[in-house]
């Protein structure tokens, strides 16, 4: 049942269009899915797996406000993250983007400790 209903959750976000990505807060783990990707045309090699390698993808003028936001909302003192940026796409043209994320675990004293945002 359990992997039913995991590739039910599958074929809805990957139907969705938008692109998926997960944070671990504890080791800095990004996994973004593979319809965030092709979003921005990145092949599977140049795809970042942690944070400072998508804000390298984040436009000079847009990184200050997300990492602000960001760094608010994984350390708790935010109850929610939206921040609209420019992300530098394959083609090294700019996509405006909304990306949005939620808490989905927390440690023992409520610290987020991952998080999964939707682009």
């Amino acid at each position: 049942a359990l992997r039913r209903s995991e590739r039910r959750w599958r074929f809805a976000l990957d139907g969705m269009g938008d692109g998926i990505w997960v944070l671990s807060i504890a080791t800095g783990r990004l996994a973004p899915s593979a319809s965030w990707s092709a979003l921005l045309g990145l092949p599977g090699a140049s795809v970042p797996r942690n944070r400072a390698g998508l804000e390298a993808l984040i436009h000079p003028e847009d990184v200050a406000g997300f990492s602000r936001a960001f760094d608010e909302f994984a350390a708790g003192r935010a109850t929610s993250f939206a921040a609209e940026v420019r992300l530098r796409g394959a083609d090294g043209g700019w996509l405006w983007t909304l990306n949005r994320a939620a808490v989905t675990d927390r440690g023992p004293r409520g610290a987020p400790q991952e998080i999964v945002g939707v682009t």
